[in-house]
């Protein structure tokens, strides 16, 4: 058996529900909902409703991939909104199960004729990824696997759009693409840059291991920065992109709970859990997926964690 060519997107599809729970009435709310409240919500919707209110809604009515990605977003929002029902999660699901069918059918066959409803799709995909841990009526809480699940999906999807750039920016999608004014760094964001800076990675390590997390920690501060310097909300860029400044090895560290690996998305999870007060889908990330850091760290190196820690809980007691 050949391997899958797209394995980022194993983990985003569900066990099947036996029984349907989105009925056309359903979907009829849910579309409702998106071109009423939902588009509001998402990235720089102050400056892009027209396409996320009109332009979206009229490239999924002719691709039901990109169709069933609206729908999911929007259950997901109706199921943050009202806890009291259940079944809006189930059907976020059951939608985004059936768009990611659709986007494996889709992307082999990409053109420049059909590269903007994919990135529409993705940049969805994006959202609801985080969003599937929002709804408060969920129990369990998203772990450092989790997140790495969205960055693969966040950089399998790009390597792949990435040929396409030309073509988006000529679509009517292609405001998505103009970069903003320079705006004024967050304090959290200033923060965390300069806090990078002063990170040392311990002698104790291998030199090559040692020099893979030097390169990933510039590399999140140029991106940082060059977020900052293009577009008026860096933040929600940071946190949406980040994974894009990271190499394949780092990824993999992280994922043999190396400590400097594990600490470096310690300080990501500072400005996840800020910019998630802001945006709903991002809401009840950052401290858990902390907190799992913390549980796998080695205690030797959990002394490396003390800013991320402190920062996260400086702002609950704010909140308090």
């Amino acid at each position: 058996m050949s391997p899958d060519p797209y394995p980022y997107f194993a983990k985003f599809v569900t066990g099947q529900e036996p029984v349907e729970k989105s009925t056309w009435l359903t979907d009829l709310e849910l579309m409702h909902h998106y071109t009423f409240s939902t588009y509001l919500t998402l990235p720089r919707a102050n400056e892009l409703q027209q396409v996320w209110q009109v332009e979206v809604p009229k490239l999924a009515l002719a691709h039901a991939f990109l169709l069933h990605q609206v729908l999911s977003v929007s259950a997901h929002h109706l199921a943050y909104l009202h806890p009291d029902r259940p079944t809006l999660s189930i059907c976020a699901s059951q939608h985004q199960n059936k768009a990611v069918v659709g986007l494996r059918t889709a992307v082999p066959t990409i053109s420049e004729e059909n590269c903007p409803e994919i990135f529409v799709a993705s940049s969805l995909l994006y959202i609801c990824a985080f969003a599937s841990f929002s709804a408060p009526s969920r129990d369990d809480q998203p772990r450092i696997d989790d997140l790495l699940d969205v960055f693969l999906l966040v950089r399998g999807m790009s390597d792949i759009l990435n040929s396409y750039n030309d073509a988006l920016k000529a679509s009517k999608i292609s405001i998505l693409f103009v970069r903003g004014d320079a705006t004024e760094p967050s304090p959290i964001l200033s923060a965390t840059v300069e806090k990078l800076r002063q990170f040392e990675v311990p002698n104790e390590f291998d030199p090559q291991t040692a020099d893979i997390c030097r390169e990933s920690i510039i590399s999140a501060v140029n991106w940082i920065e060059n977020c900052v310097a293009t577009t008026r909300m860096p933040d929600l860029r940071v946190v949406m992109s980040w994974s894009l400044s990271l190499n394949p090895e780092f990824m993999d560290l992280v994922r043999r709970n190396h400590p400097v690996a594990l600490a470096v998305i310690g300080y990501y999870c500072v400005i996840l859990h800020h910019t998630g007060q802001d945006h709903w889908f991002l809401r009840g990330w950052g401290k858990p997926i902390l907190s799992d850091i913390m549980e796998k760290i080695d205690p030797e190196w959990k002394c490396l964690l003390e800013w991320p820690l402190a920062a996260i809980e400086a702002h609950l007691g704010q909140m308090a």
